[in-house]
């Protein structure tokens, strides 16, 4: 009699079981309702959009300058090479030597020299005026190159950021279901008609879900315009291609650096050439002699002073070498580049044949969600809201798999056309760029 009591304790009843059947039915249709509107939704897509995030401005809005842009090295309107100069001379007496012929105990010269030519000289300084201006470009072009480095991590920060609000959009939505799940199972483990096993399951699905849910979310950047997110929020749906790979030519790589390497060449030589050229001084002295013997004397006096190197042959090894080297350097720059630019070429149809197999396996699963909602529609008696609800988990890992598989298509296709040198006013591939249509 205990054991009849027992049994009947532990015995759901028809409420309890109605309760649980209502339960698993509301779980269907917000699994298919979700199936239908989320994942296998019809998309408009802009092939312009990768285009336009390898050129857009906005998003490269970085300013990593250390010095000021706008610097003007400045002089004096009133150095015109002028110098005031003053000397003094006293002879030994007596002298070191005994057949010395001492005209003069002292003398003191006192007045200006014009530095015409050589150091100091208004010319030298001009030339000094274009040799800072020179340093001042090359130095401007030089971090302009290294700030398409930050450009580019800005690019992949938004694409990262966009693709994972995508992933978020559909975790969020999916949430739900195996919350709901989770929650079913529980009831249906309390009633005995569950097995632990299956809650457990339900459980660690659920958590793993809220788990990737907090990872995307707190890995979000704060920094990214929500304008911008707006504007690209579609190019997960891009489909990309590259140029075909006979267009990779060393020698239309790195041109900004080329420019960088012959503004190097112009400074080293220019600053090689004042040691070769001739130093001219005009001189006006105030001059006063003190004579032992006689009554100190003064008189005034002009004169120059020329000074002109003397080169015996021309040694420019050193300079040639060092010329050479900037230019072997780049070259070498450069195939390296181009050998870069081929695997990452090679790693993006790799990449889209894995996305067109991916592809393959979401309309494989879509066509079992479709084949269990009609055996539904058929009111047949073989129809399990399990499966739906499993092939309906299945689409969301594919769907997920191939938001992975396209962040990294469009991250390598930005990638080779940064590195490519891309320039910000051209189309890219406009002829199967710039259409619009919409996928599944």
């Amino acid at each position: 009699m205990s054991y009849s009591v027992n049994s009947q304790n532990t015995s759901p009843s028809v409420n309890e079981l109605n309760s649980l059947v209502k339960e698993y039915n509301s779980l269907f249709f917000h699994t298919k309702s979700f199936a239908d509107d989320v994942l296998v939704q019809p998309v408009s897509k802009n092939n312009g959009l990768l285009a336009d995030i390898v050129s857009d401005t906005a998003i490269t809005a970085n300013n990593n300058f250390i010095v000021d842009r706008n610097t003007r090295i400045t002089y004096s309107q009133t150095d015109f090479g002028l110098k005031w100069v003053s000397d003094a001379t006293y002879n030994f007496s007596p002298g070191i030597s005994e057949t010395e012929d001492v005209f003069f105990r002292s003398r003191v010269s006192t007045g200006l020299d014009w530095v015409i030519l050589g150091e100091g000289s208004m010319q030298r300084k001009k030339e000094a005026k274009r040799i800072f201006n020179q340093q001042f470009r090359r130095d401007s072009l030089q971090l302009n190159l290294q700030n398409n480095s930050f450009s580019l991590h800005n690019r992949q920060l938004l694409l990262q950021h966009i693709f994972d609000l995508h992933r978020l959009e559909i975790l969020k939505k999916y949430q739900e279901i195996v919350q709901m799940q989770a929650a079913y199972q529980d009831k249906m483990h309390q009633a005995k008609l569950g097995s632990s096993a299956d809650k457990i399951s339900a459980d660690n699905q659920s958590q793993a879900v809220s788990g990737m849910i907090d990872v995307y979310k707190n890995y979000l950047s704060q920094n990214i315009p929500d304008h911008l997110v707006k504007q690209y929020w579609n190019i997960p749906y891009v489909d990309a291609v590259l140029p075909d790979l006979s267009s990779i030519n060393a020698d239309n790589l790195l041109k900004e650096e080329e420019v960088l390497v012959q503004m190097q060449k112009d400074l080293i030589s220019s600053k090689q050439k004042p040691g070769d050229k001739p130093s001219l001084r005009a001189k006006f002295r105030y001059n006063y002699y003190d004579n032992a013997e006689q009554t100190g004397r003064s008189f005034a006096s002009v004169g120059a002073s020329l000074s002109v190197p003397i080169r015996f042959g021309k040694d420019n090894q050193s300079l040639a070498y060092e010329m050479a080297s900037y230019d072997n350097n780049l070259y070498a720059e450069k195939l390296k580049l181009k050998d870069r630019l081929i695997a990452q070429h090679k790693d993006f149809y790799l990449l889209k044949n894995k996305l067109f197999q991916l592809q393959n396996e979401i309309s494989y699963v879509e066509a079992l969600l479709k084949n269990e909602t009609e055996v539904y529609q058929q009111q047949n008696k073989n129809f399990s809201p399990a499966k739906y609800i499993e092939y309906a988990g299945m689409l969301v890992q594919k769907k997920l798999a191939v938001l992975d598989v396209k962040e990294q298509l469009c991250e390598k296709y930005v990638v080779f056309h940064t590195l490519n040198g891309i320039n910000n006013n051209e189309k890219i591939n406009p002829s199967k760029e710039n259409t619009d249509y919409s996928e599944r």
